[in-house]
């Protein structure tokens, strides 16, 4: 049974060939922070079948670290929003808008397999996002009141500011809180990556919501299922500042 990460990832796992190894589980977890339990899929590929590993949120971040990182251009990952990076473990390819992501052998295999697949959009501000395709007008203003209710100056340092919200947030990671206070946060998080690296708000349509993205030198950031995910999950202290240095390290890794 494939793990629902590897689903939220891919419609179907179809059939391919491939000379290439895939990565052990030993080889994997030589990325430095490597959790022991890795999620896999499988994929058949020549005859041979392959474990795909995929790689949580810390892993990913981990991962953009490594010496050597190469970015990867064809036409077809700007097609299906993914950005694709090569490093000594192998081929990691990251969807806009996810946290997490599959680690190939090797870029052929990645290719073969893109070619029979679609990556499906997860609409997670649905009926949330009251403001459509004006929120970077009202994004300035909810960053600001958010702090204030948090009782937070927004004249200190970024990484300050964002340890003061997750320190508050302790006491309260509710669904009910995350959809109310989910606009807000990615306001904050949003204006202080424009701040900081001269970015910009762009609003994409899907066909129930409009969801708020950084543009950075062409590429559109998401980042509300990094927010999802580290908020959901109750062993990380710190889900808000986690958020903003993935889309640091993001950056930072195509300057």
């Amino acid at each position: 049974m494939f793990s629902s990460k590897a689903l939220f990832l891919f419609c179907v796992i179809l059939s391919y060939s491939c000379h290439s190894n895939s990565p052990s589980k030993g080889e994997v977890n030589k990325v430095k922070g490597m959790s022991k339990s890795i999620d896999y899929f499988e994929l058949t590929y020549q005859g041979k079948i392959y474990k795909i590993p995929v790689l949580s949120t810390k892993e990913v971040q981990d991962f953009l670290k490594s010496s050597n990182i190469v970015k990867l251009k064809k036409p077809i990952y700007s097609e299906l929003s993914l950005n694709v990076y090569k490093a000594d473990l192998g081929v990691l390819a990251i969807r806009d808008g996810q946290s997490d992501a599959p680690l190939y052998p090797s870029e052929e295999v990645l290719v073969y397999q893109l070619k029979g697949h679609s990556f499906q959009p997860r609409p997670i501000l649905e009926g949330i996002n009251i403001y459509g395709e004006n929120f970077p007008k009202f994004s300035y203003m909810l960053a600001d009141s958010f702090l204030k209710k948090m009782g937070i100056s927004e004249n200190d340092l970024p990484l300050n500011i964002l340890t003061a919200v997750d320190e508050r947030l302790l006491a309260n990671r509710t669904k009910k809180f995350f959809n109310e206070e989910v606009m807000s946060i990615i306001a904050l998080i949003g204006e202080l990556i424009n701040k900081k690296y001269h970015s910009e708000w762009i609003m994409v349509k899907s066909d129930s919501t409009w969801t708020p993205a950084i543009l950075y030198k062409g590429q559109k950031i998401f980042f509300e299922n990094y927010i999802l995910l580290d908020f959901d999950n109750k062993e990380e202290k710190s889900p808000i500042q986690n958020s903003y240095l993935t889309i640091c390290d993001i950056i930072e890794s195509n300057l």
